[in-house]
């Protein structure tokens, strides 16, 4: 006996139930378009997210670009080292 045969089998047992049961049938076609609106909307909400990301990436590229522009890195040599702790002002007292 082949697979198609078996196949055959099932689906036409199917067929019967359905055929004897109408509710079954109901609830498996309202089943099946659950499935169907939870592939769409997933799908869709994937679309938007993708989208969302793309978005964010161009505009932090644009900020980065605006920033390079606008600051000027100090050398390496000038930087100023800040003792730790910072000490108090005598006016402070203590």
């Amino acid at each position: 006996m082949g697979a198609g045969e078996e196949v055959g089998k099932v689906a036409s047992g199917l067929v019967t139930a359905m055929g004897s049961n109408p509710v079954l049938l109901g609830m498996v076609v309202v089943v099946l378009a659950l499935i169907g609106m939870l592939f769409m909307t997933l799908r869709t909400a994937s679309d938007v997210r993708k989208d969302e990301v793309r978005l964010i990436f161009e505009q932090q590229k644009q900020v980065q670009d605006i920033l390079s522009r606008c600051v000027v890195p100090q050398q390496r040599g000038e930087l100023e080292l800040i003792p730790f702790p910072i000490p108090r002002p005598p006016e402070a007292g203590g």
